[in-house]
């Protein structure tokens, strides 16, 4: 794109600029893209920033055949390199205009009503950040959900630490990126950008974000398809890279101490990194993998018991926060397993979930 026809589309306000992450995704991005365009909001209130993470299939040809149809409405932007989700994500945010923020991934859709619904819960409200539900959805076309009753809105106000407290502990947003509208001045203001050249990275922002927000809410309605694939980065089996999850976690314990937090919410953010730090890392390591590996556990044990190792006398779990089932895995950081006894567990964890 020649630069005076990007200064020109970026001088064109929008209301949203919606951007999305695209890395070999030839198969879905028409299905996501048709969702976009077509929002009951209007196609002239949207920007779409679609940044091509060096895809190796047809991808970068597929987005530039959408914005010849639309060029009024698209950026697409190259990578110089591969640097996963987060990179494309802060890439896009250099080039967005519009006063809100939409993440979507470009394997998942969203329902025509997405934005109208999600921008209509603004209205007046000041929020940072609006929420609305999805459903995990495994259908190789595009459908849409069966309209619901009109929804419920939950709002969190947060003016103090004390009130921030149980929103670290139990964070109502969750953690993605997608399935959200996000004041991009709330982003840039907080420097709430995202962790690059790893995956799980949605897991850091979302930490993160927890600890800045002032006002926002949750659509009690499903608006977003989250696509179930096998071959998906998170779910794809016997990969490194899902070593990433502890890798995250490392990233977002030390934006804790650079920030502060570690010092005001001491006890809250060690409950927070058992939930969003040990658990998950440790379900990738034995649902991840074909043998559950043994060596990640040790990697984790290590790193977590700097940080989480005083679990016991935390006021949340003597109160009784954590279940008896998590009580058993945290059990492991306790006293180091062998690898008879971490895959005897595995097998639980496999029974039971996690």
């Amino acid at each position: 794109m020649e630069l005076n026809e990007l200064i020109e589309k970026m001088d064109c306000k929008k209301s949203i600029s919606v951007i999305l992450p695209c890395y070999n995704v030839e198969a879905w991005i028409d299905r996501c893209l048709e969702s976009i365009v077509n929002q009951t909001i209007g196609l002239e209130d949207l920007e779409i920033i679609c940044v091509d993470d060096c895809s190796k299939d047809n991808t970068l040809n597929k987005l530039t055949e959408w914005e010849k149809r639309y060029p009024e409405n698209f950026i697409i932007v190259e990578s110089p390199q591969n640097g996963r989700q987060g990179q494309a994500r802060n890439i896009g945010l250099s080039y967005a205009s519009a006063e809100w923020i939409g993440f979507i991934d470009s394997d998942d859709w969203v329902e025509l009503d997405y934005f109208e619904k999600m921008l209509n819960a603004a209205n007046g409200k000041d929020y940072d950040i609006i929420c609305c539900g999805n459903r995990r959805d495994p259908s190789k076309e595009l459908t849409y959900f069966e309209k619901e009753d009109a929804s419920e809105i939950k709002e969190y106000i947060v003016s103090s630490d004390e009130e921030r407290k149980p929103y670290i502990v139990h964070p109502p947003l969750l953690y993605n990126a997608w399935g959200k509208l996000i004041k991009k001045e709330f982003i840039i203001s907080n420097d709430l950008f995202f962790p690059t050249n790893i995956t799980y990275e949605d897991a850091a922002w979302g930490s993160l974000v927890h600890l800045y927000f002032k006002k926002a809410c949750v659509l009690d309605e499903q608006l977003y398809h989250y696509f179930v694939n096998d071959e998906s980065t998170i779910l794809k089996k016997n990969s490194n890279h899902h070593l990433d999850c502890i890798t995250a976690q490392t990233y977002v314990w030390r934006e804790y101490a650079n920030r502060g937090f570690l010092d005001r919410f001491p006890d809250e953010l060690q409950m927070e990194h058992i939930f969003s730090g040990y658990l998950p890392a440790l379900k990738a390591c034995i649902l991840r993998y074909e043998v559950p590996d043994y060596n990640i556990y040790l990697l984790l044990r290590e790193l977590m018991l700097d940080r989480i190792s005083g679990y016991k006398d935390n006021p949340y779990v003597k109160q009784g926060y954590l279940s008896e089932y998590y009580l058993i895995l945290l059990s492991a950081l306790d006293t180091q397993l062998n690898k008879e006894q971490f895959l005897e567990l595995a097998e639980n964890v496999k029974k039971i979930g996690l």
